[in-house]
């Protein structure tokens, strides 16, 4: 027993007297006594709305607010499009789409939403404040390659939505553990060609996986296949779809040009061509509810199906489901990366 009462003694005087433990000792106190005032700093910094709007001057609110009924108003097209390139229900789209705009106006870098800086690349014409933005929800590149993950795993019994949401929560792991550690530096060495041909065959893809719905036709998989039955079926194209479709792209072009021909020097020009995918929107939609009201089971022209039941209740996904897609799941998170930084790299050169 006094051979244990030695040693131990021995113990205390040691750690007592050991400079590198005092050392411990001295900086974990302080760490501890600076710890609030760290993790206050640092949800601070995550939310820098705290910062700008103070700072915020009432003459932006303007710009701001036709910005925000503009993205309001297209989320619901661009919400429909992207849960069908995902093949999910379209009504899942339109639940999960106003969120990442109300986080991101706690969270976001920048005082404005990513639309109003493609307002003013086309008209010269918006709030000096606005800085580089981004769009901050899916893609319909992030919804192109969800769809492969959707189709592999849909062969083990788990519905598309399903699937999509555990996507969605391993790209959101995957981009907070690149934040945290602050290795975002890794993307200034993708090279500008690479950007670039990345977003441009990822757009040709899309872009094709689009046009049988404009025409109102049918397409299998594959870009051959596409191409192949888009001309072999040009007598059975859809008469009122393709002029409906093509007549929104045309307006959207005049009233862009409008813009940046007339818009500094008209005041309701410039307003009509900042507000143009609106415009255009609610004017289709009023055509269509006007023609269609009556003939849900014949359309006039093709119609988008959703179910409207209500906003689900939000859950967590499956923790076997993510466990299986988290490695697939990198692919939706690198290409949702590139294709930030390519638009971000492309607005820097076009507005110095």
């Amino acid at each position: 027993m006094e051979y244990f009462k030695s040693k131990a003694t021995s113990a205390r005087q040691a750690c007592t007297t050991d400079t590198t433990l005092q050392r411990i000792v001295q900086y974990a106190s302080i760490a501890l006594a600076a710890a609030p005032h760290v993790a206050g700093d640092y949800l601070i910094e995550k939310a820098p709305v705290i910062h700008w709007l103070p700072r915020y001057k009432p003459r932006w609110l303007l710009n701001d607010t036709l910005a925000g009924l503009t993205v309001g108003v297209l989320l619901i097209p661009q919400s429909l499009a992207y849960a069908k390139i995902a093949t999910i229900p379209g009504e899942f789209g339109l639940m999960s789409s106003w969120l990442p705009n109300f986080l991101y106006f706690i969270m976001g870098t920048s005082k404005g939403t990513f639309l109003i800086l493609h307002i003013r690349v086309n008209t010269t014409c918006t709030s000096p404040h606005i800085g580089p933005d981004l769009s901050t929800g899916p893609t319909s590149l992030m919804g192109l390659l969800t769809a492969e993950i959707i189709r592999d795993f849909t062969k083990h019994g788990y519905t598309p939505q399903a699937i999509a949401s555990a996507v969605a929560m391993s790209v959101g792991i995957y981009s907070m553990a690149i934040g945290l550690l602050k290795l975002g530096f890794l993307l200034d060495f993708i090279s500008v060609p690479v950007l670039s041909g990345f977003i441009s065959a990822a757009a040709i893809v899309i872009m094709l996986g689009q046009i049988p719905s404009l025409v109102g036709v049918d397409a299998p998989t594959g870009t051959a296949n596409i191409i192949h039955d888009l001309f072999a079926n040009i007598p059975r194209y859809d008469g009122p779809t393709t002029g409906v479709g093509l007549g929104g792209i045309v307006m959207l072009y005049l009233m862009q040009k409008m813009g940046q021909r007339w818009g500094n020097k008209n005041k309701a020009i410039w307003l009509l061509a900042l507000g143009r995918s609106a415009v255009v929107l609610v004017l289709f939609t009023g055509i269509s509810y006007a023609l269609n009201k009556h003939r849900a089971r014949d359309p006039v022209f093709a119609l988008s199906k959703v179910k409207s039941n209500g906003i689900a209740a939000p859950r967590m996904p499956d923790s076997t489901l993510i466990g299986k897609v988290f490695p697939r799941a990198i692919a939706p998170f690198i290409a949702a990366a590139l294709e930030a930084l390519a638009i971000a790299k492309a607005f820097g050169r076009k507005n110095e």
